[in-house]
């Protein structure tokens, strides 16, 4: 299985990537960052990319990808933005504005590979700092995932 977390600058993709690779003690590819990422970048700074985004999340489906959007408040995103010293995103409507973004490429490709692939998308909420039954959660939709 190839796992893949998306979601703005602060969410926790590396916080959850760490604590699932420990879980599953290494056995899985796990990346921060995916094509899904780039279509959400592609959108946010006009960039024309997509074709090539939409072939390789077909490819990476194919293998057995798994994408996982990280959903936090965007209050939240900007208190840990602050805390982290960030420089790219840096004030609450940027964070909103990503927020909306992974939202709407999230639903959309969703949308496109429903029909073969629609236990591969899941969305995790990390707003709260005690995630531990929405952990235990993600774990289980993992496991049931169809080969």
């Amino acid at each position: 299985m190839i796992i893949f977390f998306l979601g703005p600058d602060c969410c926790g993709k590396n916080f959850l990537m760490h604590k699932l690779a420990k879980e599953y003690n290494y056995r899985y590819f796990m990346s921060p960052r995916s094509p899904i990422c780039n279509l959400v970048y592609d959108e946010i700074y006009k960039r024309d990319n997509v074709q090539y985004n939409i072939d390789l999340i077909t490819n990476l489906l194919r293998l057995g990808a798994v994408f996982i959007l990280i959903k936090v408040e965007p209050e939240i995103l900007l208190k840990r933005a602050i805390a982290r010293n960030e420089e790219h995103v840096t004030t609450l409507s940027d964070f909103k504005k990503h927020i909306k973004v992974y939202s709407s490429v999230f639903d959309a490709c969703k949308s496109v590979w429903h029909e073969n692939y629609s236990d591969r998308f899941i969305e995790f909420n990390n707003s709260n700092t005690s995630s531990f039954v929405d952990f235990t959660k993600l774990k289980r939709k993992l496991k049931n995932i169809k080969d």
